[in-house]
């Protein structure tokens, strides 16, 4: 499952059934059953062609770097590991053959020094070598990059987007932030909350016979 999983991923997105069958004859030589399988668009071909390159990283720069295969011989992969060091996997391909190998136990126990690099690993890399032999080197297309992700890796377009705002319009949303903003009790202004001690005059002017209030504003009574 795992190998028929990888595998699609490598044909372009199509899954194909697994299958041990290479052909079945009868005793005249005609075929009664090939090995030819019906395909399933899985994934888009471009889709899997950007993971394919994802995956080649893995045996160039990645968890198993290093164990590229020789000969120059294309190749893709990945590394697992289970928790507790239990279960060891390593799954790869190149457009011939997909392998992946398994390393644990069928009770499920801790393995010492169980990684995907370690033991899969090593079981993987010498089998495709042998497998490989004589064999030229083949690679996949080259993925198309969307246009976002062009226009996100092109420095000039960093900071342009289709709906780029302009410098006036972002000061006027900023401005507009700012005036939605509730006001602080520091931040009121005098003229709506006098501080000081001396009393405020009023729209309506004091008269020369003020009235007195409950909380009079004046230093001494008036006769």
């Amino acid at each position: 499952e795992q190998a028929s999983a990888y595998s699609t991923i490598a044909n372009g997105g199509k899954f194909r059934e697994p299958t041990c069958i290479v052909t079945i004859t009868d005793s005249k030589g005609t075929v009664l059953v090939s090995d030819e399988v019906e395909e399933t668009e899985i994934y888009e071909k471009n889709a899997a062609l950007m993971m394919v390159d994802v995956l080649k990283g893995v045996l160039i720069r990645g968890t198993a770097a290093g164990n590229y295969l020789s000969n120059n011989m294309p190749c893709a992969g990945k590394t697992g590991t289970t928790d507790e060091m239990k279960d060891g996997w390593f799954c790869g391909f190149t457009k011939y053959f997909t392998t992946t190998v398994w390393v644990g136990c069928d009770n499920p126990k801790k393995v010492n020094n169980l990684f995907g690099a370690t033991y899969p690993l090593s079981i993987w890399r010498p089998f495709m070598e042998e497998i490989h032999k004589g064999l030229s080197p083949k690679d996949w297309d080259m993925y198309v990059m969307p246009n976002k992700a062009k226009k996100a890796l092109d420095k000039d377009d960093l900071t342009t987007t289709e709906e780029e705002t302009t410098e006036p319009e972002m000061d006027q949303q900023i401005d507009d932030v700012i005036d939605d903003e509730p006001v602080t009790e520091e931040e009121v202004p005098v003229t709506e909350a006098p501080v000081t001690e001396a009393p405020v005059e009023t729209e309506a002017p004091v008269t020369e016979a003020p009235v007195v209030t409950e909380a009079p504003v004046v230093p001494e009574p008036v006769e």
